[in-house]
Formats: C-alpha cells, structure tokens, sequence
C-alpha cells in the first residue's frame, strides 16, 4: 500500500469554529474528489486502460424501433439481472453436535437473497452427542438492578477503564478523586456529546465526572459507542503499545451538530486516555493528551478546564453505531477496532495509530 496523499479538512485551521463558513467546508468534495481521480488515473496508466476502453465496457447500444420497445427490453434485462443468479451451495449445519440445526445459501437476488432449511436427517445423524457442559445463567434464575448514577444525556454506551486513576489522578480541574478505590466506569452521552466518568464506583468516594472533546461537534457528534484496549502485550515496546487507550464511534455523517452541509469527513477516534504520566501531571512527559480552552496542554495546570485531544482519526467513515477492540498481539501498537459501518452496512476492521 502506498499513501499518495494525507491532508486536513479544510476547516482544521481556524482558530474559532464559526469562523469556517460552509463554502469553506464544502472545498473538502472537491478536494477529495480531485485526489481520488489522480489515483484513478494512475491506477488505469499504470494497467494501460483508457477512458475509451471504460466507456466501450460500460455501453451497450440496443436497437428498437420505438421508445416503448426500448422500455420493455430495458425492463427485461433488469429482471433477468435480478433473477438469473444461481444458489451458493448449501452451508454447513448450523450446530456440530446434537440434533436439529439449519443450513443456508445465497445469491444476489433482491426478491430472495437468502434460504435457509433444516439440516438433511442423514447429516444430522452423523452429528456426535453434545458433551455435558457446565453453564451459569448470566444473571443467574434471579437477580437484583441497582442504580448506581444517573444525570446521564442519552447513553448508549460504557466501558470499564482498564487502569482507574490514569486519567483524572488525583486531582483535576479543581477537584478531588480517589483512584485507588473503586472501579473506573466511562459512559458515552449521545446527545451532548460527552464522556462521564464514573469514578471509584461503588466506594464512598464515588463521583461523577464529565468530559468532552474541544471538538466535540466533530469528533464525538452523536457518540454511539466506546471501547477500551484492554491488551496490555509484552510483544510491544512499552512506549508503542497503546494499553489504555480508547476509541469512539458517531452516528452522524459529520454536520457539525446541524450547523453545516454534511460531507462525511469523520469515522472512529482514537484517544490516549493516560495523562497522568504523560501530560496533565507530569508536562515534562511530553504527552499533550488534553487541552485547555485555548488549545494548550494541560500540563502543570489541573485546575484548568481540560478536554480530550485524539490521537488519530479514521476519516470518511461515519455513521458509525458499535465499536470493539481487538485483543491481538500481531500489531505494532495494539490499536485495532472493529466498527460496523452503517453507510456501507457491514463491519470494517479499523487499525488506528
């Protein structure tokens, strides 16, 4: 693979977010657009394709001798294309062991993409007995919801921080935390675009804390999920491996909170949540990993207002509703996540770094 081009959106350098008016965020179609067709180019110079031999591809002249003839014939060729496709073959039984069980197929068609069927009985009857297993109900035959916060503005989802106290330590923006005590419970809030942080969860000391990005209309617009990584890999250099970081998915086609013409320029956020050791607490570090409200680090100043700053962004890849890491050790840093993908309606591996 090799990177031709990496920019910024168009609105990246302004200092006040008002002042980048929709003429000046639409230039991102454009220059998109322009880029991926020097790519196209290349693609075609490089395989010896012209343009004359796409369009000679794509066309299909037809002969009739009216407009309605042509509209029948136009009609017929769109029905044999959604019906001429075979069946894949039959799948595998559904269950390995036991009876019952189905079997599916598939093809590209619109009016029944899909069968499915029981398993044949002279498969099922290969099929070996189950082995006794021991299985514990998840809640158990009954069980008991207690309510531990509440204030939250639409959540949808949570994660528990792999190491309490790395982020807000014992002291931030003005306040006390103790983060030897207790669970660290983070809550992504879709409708004002926030994290809570629930910490020392379930002690005396247990205290709700919220924070957002500076960006929030861009990089957490209708934040649908959350997730931790929760590998710690001996594999990596420690000062590669990204334990600890977490990643956030939108629901939005990047509109700015409805203030703009959406263009789809925002996807999967990755953010270091450790500034403990790496920024607010300790700015020799190095790690800007917050911001204030004017774009500086944190550092040496927790009683200042902070924001989350990411790491890395995965553009064109919005509307984005679930999220998960991947606990593999192949990778140089650790930052792999599985998203599902509402625009092109599938799950897309996603490495950020």
């Amino acid at each position: 693979m090799e990177v031709t081009f990496k920019g910024v959106g168009p609105c990246c350098g302004y200092e006040d977010y008002y002042a980048c008016t929709a003429d000046v965020a639409l230039t991102l179609d454009d220059m998109l657009s322009e880029k991926i067709n020097q790519v196209y180019e290349r693609q075609m110079e490089a395989l010896g394709i012209t343009a004359d031999d796409i369009i000679n591809a794509t066309t299909t002249v037809v002969s009739v001798d009216s407009a309605a003839e042509a509209d029948t014939a136009e009609a017929a060729d769109g029905a044999n294309k959604c019906t001429a496709e075979t069946f894949s073959d039959w799948s595998p039984c559904s269950k390995t062991c036991g009876d019952g069980g189905i079997q599916f197929r598939y093809r590209a068609n619109k009016d029944l993409p899909v069968e499915t069927q029981p398993c044949p009985l002279d498969v099922v009857a290969t099929l070996p007995e189950c082995l006794e297993s021991c299985t514990v109900p998840e809640f158990g035959s009954a069980f008991t919801a207690t309510v531990v916060a509440t204030g939250f503005n639409s959540p949808r989802d949570l994660a528990f921080h792999p190491s309490p106290g790395v982020h807000l330590g014992p002291y931030s923006e003005g306040r006390s935390f103790h983060p030897n005590e207790g669970e660290e419970l983070w809550v992504a809030n879709g409708n004002n675009h926030s994290v809570s942080i629930i910490a020392s969860l379930g002690s005396i000391y247990q205290t709700t804390f919220s924070r957002s990005d500076r960006g929030r209309y861009h990089y957490m617009n209708n934040m649908t999920a959350i997730a931790f990584n929760m590998k710690r890999s001996e594999k990596r250099l420690p000062d590669q491996d990204t334990f600890g970081y977490f990643a956030i998915c939108n629901d939005n086609i990047n509109n700015y909170m409805g203030t703009k013409q959406p263009n789809y320029f925002m996807g999967p956020t990755l953010y270091d949540s450790d500034v403990v050791n790496k920024g607010m607490l300790n700015a020799t570090r190095g790690g800007k990993n917050t911001v204030n409200r004017m774009g500086e680090g944190c550092g040496n100043k927790p009683y200042d207002e902070c924001f989350f700053l990411h790491s890395d962004m995965l553009h064109e890849a919005p509307a984005c509703i679930g999220i998960a890491h991947d606990p593999e050790e192949e990778t140089s840093f650790g930052s792999v996540f599985w998203a599902f993908d509402t625009v092109g309606d599938n799950r897309t591996r996603y490495v950020l770094s």
